[in-house]
């Protein structure tokens, strides 16, 4: 019965993973990296790890299904971790999945599997001995940039923001190394219960940390710009905790009879008008850096 309430979970949070990369494409974030699978996994029950590979597959079987949406988006999807750990006929899997998008240079999905980021940093390290145990390189050339280099993740940027759900406050040996300046954001809420409105706090979040970025915002502030309005009423009505953050009356109605538990069919709709309203806050950041998520 356990076994069966966490697979039904994970299968749930491969639903979200899907619905969360929506929302990226949506806003722009052009990076993704998610925690799938790690080492320490391999210490669950038998049944559950099996259930974990069979549903890796299932899934990278659709993800191939799907090559009209992967093309349009041009995604590339990359597998990050100790690959070596993995059953044949998974690895079958994943090198299909990752050939397959090999050529596509739009938009990046890292999966990591079979890793942890202390595993990480210790393949790196036995990467330069053997290098220098080689005559491929001088110890003196071992730096941080070189550390960086040999990382699974040595392709992409360090993330901006850091994603951390469950409600634990910790990073579960999650890119120790590449999160070093990242913001992070701890949320009260299963993976698979993760809604749009969490992910536009853990962005909100980040974009109020982001130095840059607040400039901006002082300075619109200061000249009195319809913008500067605009932006402080979508950040109020996400991340407040009632109607009365909110400063357009409509849009505080709509609030309280959500709360009242109507008109919930048209959520889908008006989630789609606050990524309109987003946009504006969106690409303030993207002008001045460029933006990526890590979930785990």
């Amino acid at each position: 019965m356990h076994y069966g309430k966490a697979f039904q979970g994970h299968v749930l949070g491969f639903e979200k993973l899907k619905e969360t990369l929506q929302w990226c494409l949506d806003l722009g974030v052009t990076e993704v990296t998610v925690y799938a699978f790690s080492i320490e996994n391999f210490k669950r029950s038998k049944e559950e790890v099996d259930g974990l590979m069979e549903l890796t597959k299932q899934k990278i079987a659709y993800l191939l299904e799907e090559s009209d949406v992967i093309a349009k988006h041009q995604v590339r999807v990359r597998a990050l971790g100790d690959l070596r750990r993995l059953p044949d006929d998974v690895l079958q899997f994943i090198a299909k999945g990752v050939n397959y998008t090999k050529n596509n240079a739009r938009a990046f999905l890292n999966v990591c599997y079979a890793y942890t980021s202390r595993h990480e940093m210790t393949e790196a390290i036995k990467e330069m001995v053997t290098g220098a145990q080689d005559g491929l390189l001088y110890p003196s050339d071992i730096s941080e940039d070189l550390i960086e280099q040999c990382l699974y993740t040595g392709d992409s940027p360090p993330p901006d923001l850091v994603v951390r759900t469950s409600g634990e406050v910790r990073l579960s040996d999650f890119l120790l190394w590449q999160s070093t300046y990242s913001h992070l954001c701890f949320q009260d809420v299963l993976w698979p219960e993760f809604s749009v409105w969490h992910f536009f706090s853990a962005v909100l979040s980040y974009q109020h940390s982001f130095a840059p970025f607040r400039k901006h915002v002082v300075k619109t502030e200061r000249e009195g710009t319809s913008n500067s309005t605009r932006a402080t009423f979508a950040v109020s009505w996400i991340s407040g905790k009632g109607s009365t953050s909110l400063r357009h009356p409509s849009w505080s109605r709509w609030l309280r009879s959500m709360q009242r538990g109507e008109d919930r069919g048209r959520e889908h709709s008006w989630n789609a008008c606050v990524l309109g309203v987003f946009n504006f806050w969106n690409s303030c950041v993207q002008q001045a850096h460029g933006f990526n998520v890590k979930c785990r």
